[in-house]
């Protein structure tokens, strides 16, 4: 049981890591995703205020 355990949680990190690279790459890959940066942060701060 512990095993299995084991495993099911370093599961989750590897998805949790997956994610946090995911969302890193999104935010700093400038060629890829600077126009979606532009259009959609502008829109956050308007609907913020």
């Amino acid at each position: 049981v512990g095993l299995s355990r084991n495993l099911r949680v370093l599961r989750n990190i590897n998805l949790l890591l997956l994610l946090v690279l995911i969302n890193y790459f999104m935010e700093n890959d400038t060629a890829l995703y600077t126009p979606v940066n532009k259009v959609s942060k502008p829109a956050t701060i308007k609907s913020r205020h």
